[in-house]
């Protein structure tokens, strides 16, 4: 004969007991859920709110790094940043547009500054030419831009007798002059550049050195620098491998 076995069956009562707490602890957990739930959607909403609308974090100054020439208030002036409006709804990317249309301004950056303030970093362009034009000098930087007139050659830039309109040939200049070593460049009087093809170097000593176009400047120009110890009135150098003095 088999074992018996022996099963306990829950009474009615205590069934209906468990029903109830088992119910009412998934009424707990579902009111735990929906509380956590509202508390991270009002945490998530008051940080929206206080990014994107409150005055707290709101844009209060502008500050500007800058070159020596640029003047901080006028880039502020171009910049037209809107005080007041919360910094996470400046849109700097216009702001850096704006301030990119200042013609002395090679690079700019727009940050913002947390809690208030957007700063705005500008790189000015660096002269290698002065074209005279009527009394003043024009100062160009390497890639031929122009962005600044001045009443005098400032140290360092070349003077540069070339049509100020025409940009094939002030970009042309700009890349030899760019090119130009120390040792080579205090030696130049000016530039002159009739064409693209060619273009010379005016020598305070009375010489000349024909350069020929703006291709290989930094090779002709280390090639000039060893064709000066010897003595002559031109320097030919347009053809970089084979120079020729005379």
């Amino acid at each position: 004969m088999s074992p018996s076995a022996t099963i306990t069956r829950p009474r009615p009562r205590e069934a209906v007991a468990g029903a109830k707490t088992q119910r009412r602890w998934s009424r707990r957990w579902l009111l735990r859920r929906v509380l956590i739930g509202i508390v991270i959607l009002a945490v998530l909403a008051g940080g929206v709110w206080l990014v994107g609308f409150s005055s707290l974090l709101a844009t209060k100054r502008v500050n500007v790094a800058s070159g020596k020439t640029l003047d901080p208030d006028d880039v502020r002036s171009v910049a037209q940043v809107r005080l007041g409006v919360p910094l996470a709804r400046q849109d700097v990317a216009e702001i850096a547009g704006r301030v990119a249309t200042l013609r002395p301004v090679r690079w700019v950056e727009v940050t913002r500054s947390w809690p208030s303030t957007i700063t705005i970093t500008v790189l000015e362009r660096t002269p290698v030419l002065a074209v005279p034009q009527s009394g003043s000098f024009l100062l160009v930087d390497e890639a031929g831009v122009s962005f600044r007139s001045v009443g005098t050659v400032p140290a360092g830039v070349v003077r540069a007798d070339v049509e100020a309109s025409d940009v094939a040939l002030l970009t042309s200049a700009g890349m030899v002059a760019n090119a130009l070593p120390t040792g080579l460049k205090n030696q130049v009087n000016r530039i002159q550049v009739d064409s693209p093809d060619a273009i010379k170097l005016l020598l305070s000593n009375g010489a000349v050195v024909a350069w020929g176009s703006a291709d290989d400047s930094v090779l002709k120009a280390q090639v000039t620098l060893a064709l000066l110890k010897r003595k002559a009135a031109t320097y030919d150098v347009s053809a970089p491998h084979t120079p020729a003095t005379r």
